[in-house]
């Protein structure tokens, strides 16, 4: 597992994984199946680890970032373990956050995931219990926002 671990933060292996995707043409579907291997009940390591090849697979990829997300849904509904370690709201929100913080997922792709949940990747209260589990964050990201359009608006 370990010489696992760091090709996959070796950039020459992040490029060949984007090339294979790119020419198998899941480009979109990607970072599910990429975060589907790699996460663990240490997921906020695990972002740390892998940011290189998520910052890859989700920079211009708003479909590819809410799959990320979906990633997150289908683990805690797969794995029971991991789902008593971050099926809560305190390290849910850490999680968001650290998407959004390392410029993984972007902020309308946070409200677009949010705005429905889906029982395509986990049963339906599972995906809605995510989803209320994000309003904070979701109302921090909005109020955020909304501050630093003021700010651009001083700034005229």
């Amino acid at each position: 597992k370990k010489k696992t671990d760091q090709k996959l933060n070796d950039i020459e292996t992040v490029k060949d994984l984007l090339a294979e995707a790119e020419r198998l043409e899941i480009m979109e579907q990607a970072p599910f199946i990429v975060g589907q291997c790699v996460f663990t009940e240490n997921i906020l390591k695990d972002i740390d680890d892998y940011k290189l090849l998520f910052t890859k697979l989700c920079t211009k990829n708003a479909k590819g970032q809410k799959y990320l997300l979906h990633a997150i849904e289908a683990l805690i509904g797969e794995h029971e373990e991991i789902r008593k370690k971050i099926f809560n709201k305190k390290t849910m929100s850490k999680i968001l956050l650290k998407f959004y913080d390392e410029d993984i997922i972007e902020e309308d792709t946070f409200y677009t995931w949010h705005e429905k949940a889906s029982k395509r990747f986990t049963d339906k209260n599972t995906a809605k219990e995510i989803r209320e589990m994000a309003n904070d964050f979701i109302k921090w990201l909005r109020t955020a926002e909304e501050s630093s359009d003021e700010e651009d608006d001083d700034d005229k």
